[in-house]
Order: C-alpha cells, then structure tokens, then sequence
C-alpha cells in the first residue's frame, strides 16, 4: 500500500515533467552530434576533391615524365642508329637501318605530340586544383565557424540538462521504491511516458474516457490508478498541481 498516494503522484508527476524535458534535451544534443557530423562529412568531400585533383595533376606529370624519358631514350638510339650508317656494307642493311631510324623519329614525334597535350592537361589541372584548394579553404573556414555555433548552443543545453538529471535524481529519492518500479516498468513499455494526467475523465496521454466509477475512485486518491486503456499510471489533473 502506498502512503500519501496524493503526493507520490504529485512527485511522479513532477518527475515525468522532468524527465520530458530531459528526453527533449538529449534529442536535441543527439541532433548537434549529427550536426557535427555531417559537417565533418562535408569537409571531408572537399579534402577528397582536393585529393583527388592532386592525383590527378600527379599522373599527368608521371605520365609527362615518362614520355620524356622515352623521347630522350629514342632520340639517343636514333644517334647512335645515324652514326653508324657510314659503317653498313651492303644497300639491303642500310635500307633497313633507314626504316629503322624512320619508325623510332616517327614514335618520337608521336610521343612529343601527346607530351604537348599532356602540357596542356597538366595546365589544367594545376588551375582546377588551386580552385579546389581556395574553395577547400574558404569552406574549411566556415565550417569551422558553424561547428564553433553548434558547439556553443549545445553548450547551454547540457547545462541546463545536467541540472534536470540532478533535479530528477533529487525526486526519485522522494518516491516509494515499489511505486518507482512500477512507473519505471510502465515507462518503459509506455513510450517514456510512464503517468498521465486526467481531466474531465480523459486520460491525456492516450485520449480515452475513464468509466465513471473508476474516475470516481481516483478523485479519492486512496491508492495508485492505472488507466484502464493505456495501462500507465494516472493521476485528476485537478487535484494534483
């Protein structure tokens, strides 16, 4: 049997209060983490084009230097292909050197032409990564800005969600242990909402009328009431403040 059934009902009532607005408090910081987060995802798409761009500019330049090397190496075997035409006896051989020589000045052409074009990629790319690299910058700044804003308005909020636990762990103190079982069980199932008021005979958690006798009993508060439809504890809202 509960003692006192009016103010047991009083402080569950004041604790749902409570534990409301706590549950709104740490909905709202879950949405800040969120907020952090998809900033933090935001930078990081910039940073990756960035990366990217780079790469790209790299491989051009990779792939610059390698046709160079290629050029210089054929331009070396078509010297060393040239010096020894003096040297060749019969006219089959030197007709073959001359193709020889032929194909190598043609690969080298070939390569000097896409090195021209491979210039003008890595130019190019050098201009969209310095664009990618300001913009990555600029953004950088002001996301940094926001997240300085996210963190300082949630500041406040885990303040005054702090002192709401504190205050909430005061009045579960004041509840009967048995009592606090039971609103914690029906909490649980109910959606965290474990007592409703009751006015006009309407339970204001699930709208549904309390049959007369039954609302008649609970105005005498002489012991704990379950709403017959919503199964969580109630309690008239016009006796209790």
């Amino acid at each position: 049997m509960v003692k006192n059934v009016k103010e047991q009902l009083e402080v569950l009532a004041e604790l749902q209060q409570i534990e409301s607005s706590i549950g709104r408090l740490e909905e709202a910081l879950a949405e800040v983490d969120q907020k952090l987060a998809s900033l933090d995802r935001e930078l990081l798409q910039y940073i990756e084009e960035v990366e990217n761009a780079n790469a790209e500019l790299n491989k051009a330049k990779e792939k610059y230097a390698a046709d160079e090397s290629e050029v210089r190496t054929l331009t070396d075997m078509i010297a060393k292909s040239e010096a020894k035409l003096g040297t060749i006896k019969t006219n089959k051989e030197y007709q073959a050197a001359l193709k020889e020589i032929d194909e190598m000045k043609k690969s080298r052409s070939n390569l000097e032409e896409t090195m021209i074009e491979i210039l003008e990629q890595i130019e190019a790319a050098e201009k969209l990564l310095a664009e990618k690299q300001k913009f990555l910058e600029d953004q950088r700044a002001e996301i940094e800005e926001q997240k300085k804003d996210v963190v300082a308005a949630a500041s406040g909020k885990k303040k005054e969600l702090e002192k709401l636990q504190k205050k909430a762990g005061g009045i579960v103190e004041k509840v009967e242990p048995r009592l606090y079982q039971t609103y914690t069980r029906i909490k649980k199932n109910g959606g965290g909402v474990g007592v409703a008021a009751v006015a006009n005979a309407v339970c204001q958690v699930c709208n549904m009328n309390i049959p007369p006798q039954a609302f008649n009993e609970l105005l005498r508060m002489d012991e704990i009431k379950i709403c017959p439809h919503c199964q969580r504890i109630i309690y008239p809202k016009e006796e209790v403040c």
